[in-house]
């Protein structure tokens, strides 16, 4: 499964990931 975390160190932008590690 993704899902859409979102990165406040990126700026306002999302990334997809897959299953924890």
């Amino acid at each position: 499964m993704k899902n859409k975390i979102f990165w406040p160190s990126n700026s306002s932008d999302w990334t997809e990931v897959g299953p924890e590690e």
